[in-house]
């Protein structure tokens, strides 16, 4: 790299020393660039004459006496030594910058006394005669002069690399901050005037200091970041993880030393975010952390996973009543509302627990237990705690498993449809069936629907199973319309995540064409949470079908969101009472009065009523009694085979009385 003098130093100020150096010796001083330009001189009266190569010879004095000067100094330097044809004297030495010569110092028009070879004293004095006024320099002196002209050169030389030196310093620096912060301001270097070269090191030298408590700043500050929460302030799940391996290393087993993770999930927190927006959920988890925190101690760490999850680690409890009372605590203070700006919101969680040693000895093992609990919680009803335990483990490698063989059990021809028929309550006649999938895979056999539908739902794979349960179900369905069968429609079970699909009207359209069956002869069954996931899109989707003929069935009404508001909105045509009203109905005046009530509301609205699970004659009785149109059960049929139904079919129907 090609260094430029005048960018390293200030000439300004190698003149004024240059000046100074001339009234103290007496001698002239200059300087030139690589290109032998003087750029900065003593005497300006003298400049263009003084330095001419040209003009001069070889410095003829005492050879030996050279030689014992120039041993004294590193050869590097390359001292030049030129005699001018009048006699004087010109010294120079190189001025190097990674090895480049960038300019050269010269003391100059002088006399070296004593030390020329003149044949007689008359020569020397006719010598003196044409120097005139140039100072005169002692043999003792000449030393002097090379030493300070060295030293002086050395200083300037210092200047330069340290300039270089600091710029590349900078440079580095700036790359390196640029890096660890993006959005960091430039840094600048301030150039302090050259003074004495001490002086000029102890600036350069407490200006990286500064810029190195900047850069540890700024490191710490990615630090916290890396190990924290944004939104809440709270350690990260990085965080959590470091404290939980350390933990780990210094438990003492011996000394019956425990810890338990508490891994803590808002239920039904995705509800909150589609229903009131992602900032107003932001307002939530900030509520949540404060409430949480209240049920910490000192000691003890609490971190936020991802999303509305939180984390817990206690160490060194004396036993599991410790865990149980800080999980109770946390249950109790979420059975307040909590109030955002003025407003107020149910929030309840659900909690995993999982001890150590007793359940894992490493990070990921206890993770994993905790998380597991917690799933064990939501699925058990929510708003609870539960500790982990080994057959927890063993139903998620069930459940595992079931995945596994899931996604081949449509091209194996594993699943097959049983239908159960819907009775006319007042005259025995099959007027509807219901399709039903059911599983059996030669390895874990006949696998309950209530078991691989929520695995199906989870990961997605309910969407091609829902599919081909439509479709299966149409085909049969025009089998037996033409073959003149009086029933009027078959119902087909639709998960949410089927229709929360852009093209769900467009595949039943679609699966109506393929199969030639008639819309009005397809029924299909949403229940209350399908349509609360998204209430506005559902209701599009229900006209659509509608406008095409397909009729709708609102299942397990009265178990979930039931509301008239919402339910005057639906297009629907059949409300199902759900099973849990029915296996009471002969006991509980109670649930009595409320399938009464449900059965009433339906004929209000036009709509068709059925009761599912019907299995007592007794059941049978109050159900015709209270006019209800339609009755499914084991009491008739529990779902069969397409063979064993079209027997039925064929009978028309069964003996309502017997």
């Amino acid at each position: 790299m090609n260094y430029s003098f005048s960018e390293l130093v200030s000439l300004e100020k190698i003149k004024r020393l240059l000046e100074r150096m001339h009234k103290i010796t007496a001698v002239s001083y200059f300087m030139v660039d690589e290109n032998d330009v003087i750029i900065v001189s003593s005497d300006e009266k003298n400049e263009g004459v003084i330095f001419c190569k040209n003009n001069l010879k070889l410095f003829d004095i005492e050879e030996k006496y050279i030689n014992d000067i120039m041993k004294s100094y590193d050869i590097k330097n390359k001292m030049d030594m030129f005699q001018y044809e009048d006699g004087l004297v010109c010294i120079g030495i190189p001025i190097r910058v990674d090895g480049q010569v960038v300019a050269e110092l010269f003391a100059s028009g002088f006399l070296v006394c004593s030390l020329l070879n003149y044949e007689s004293k008359e020569c020397e004095k006719e010598v003196l005669s044409l120097i005139g006024d140039n100072p005169e320099v002692r043999r003792p002196n000449v030393r002097l002069i090379f030493d300070f002209i060295i030293e002086i050169s050395q200083l300037i030389e210092d200047i330069c690399v340290n300039k270089i030196n600091q710029r590349k310093l900078e440079k580095r620096l700036i790359l390196k901050e640029k890096k660890v912060r993006e959005n960091s301001e430039k840094l600048s270097c301030v150039y302090e005037q050259l003074a004495v070269a001490e002086e000029e090191l102890r600036n350069q030298t407490n200006e990286l200091k500064e810029k190195q408590r900047h850069l540890k700043a700024s490191e710490e500050q990615i630090q916290y970041m890396a190990y924290h929460d944004a939104l809440t302030g709270l350690p990260n799940r990085d965080f959590f993880i470091n404290r939980l391996n350390i933990e780990l290393e210094d438990l003492n087993i011996d000394k019956d030393e425990k810890g338990a993770i508490f891994f803590i999930d808002l239920d039904n927190f995705k509800n909150i975010n589609d229903t009131l927006g992602l900032e107003y959920g932001d307002r939530i988890l900030k509520k949540f952390t404060e409430i949480l925190k209240k049920c910490i101690g000192k000691k003890e760490l609490l971190c936020r996973g991802e999303g509305d999850e939180f984390l817990i680690l206690q160490s060194k409890i004396k036993g599991i009543s410790h865990a149980e009372n800080t999980a109770n605590k946390i249950l109790n203070l979420f059975r307040k509302p909590i109030t955002i700006e003025d407003s107020e919101v149910y929030a309840t969680v659900s909690i995993g627990i999982t001890l150590f040693p007793d359940n894992g000895k490493d990070m990921s093992t206890l993770l994993k237990n905790a998380d597991t609990a917690m799933y064990k919680a939501k699925d058990l009803g929510k708003n609870r705690y539960e500790f982990y335990r080994k057959s927890m483990h063993e139903g998620l490698i069930r459940k595992t498993e079931i995945e596994a063989k899931l996604r081949h059990a449509i091209k194996n021809n594993e699943f097959e449809i049983h239908y159960q028929p819907q009775v006319d309550s007042s005259t025995g006649q099959v007027v509807s069936l219901e399709a039903l999938i059911r599983w059996n895979n030669s390895e874990l056999g006949n696998i309950s629907p209530l078991e691989f539908i929520p695995i199906a739902e989870e990961t997605g794979l309910i969407i091609p199973i829902g599919e081909w349960v439509l479709k299966t179900a149409c085909r049969q369905n025009k089998k037996w319309k033409d073959k003149g069968y009086s029933y009027e429609t078959i119902a087909v079970n639709i998960s949410p995540i089927q229709l929360q699909q852009d093209d769900f009207v467009y595949k039943v359209k679609k699966i109506l064409e393929q199969t030639s069956l008639p819309p009005e002869c397809l029924e299909l069954e949403i229940t209350e949470n399908a349509v609360m996931k998204s209430l506005d899109s559902t209701v599009n989707i229900l006209h659509e079908l509608h406008e095409m003929g397909v009729k709708t069935a609102l299942d397990d009404f009265g178990t979930g969101y039931s509301s008239l508001s919402y339910l005057k909105t639906l297009p629907i045509d059949t409300l199902k009472i759900d099973k849990s009203f029915i296996d009471d109905i002969g006991n509980k005046p109670f649930e009595e009065s409320i399938t009464e009530g449900i059965i009433l509301l339906a004929h209000k609205m036009k709509l068709d009523i059925i009761a599912e699970g019907v299995e007592l004659k007794e059941q049978l009785d109050i159900l015709k009694n209270k006019k209800c149109d339609k009755i499914q059960g084991y009491y008739f049929s529990k779902p069969r085979n397409p063979k064993e139904i079209e027997k039925i079919l064929k009978l028309g129907g069964f003996d309502i009385n017997y």
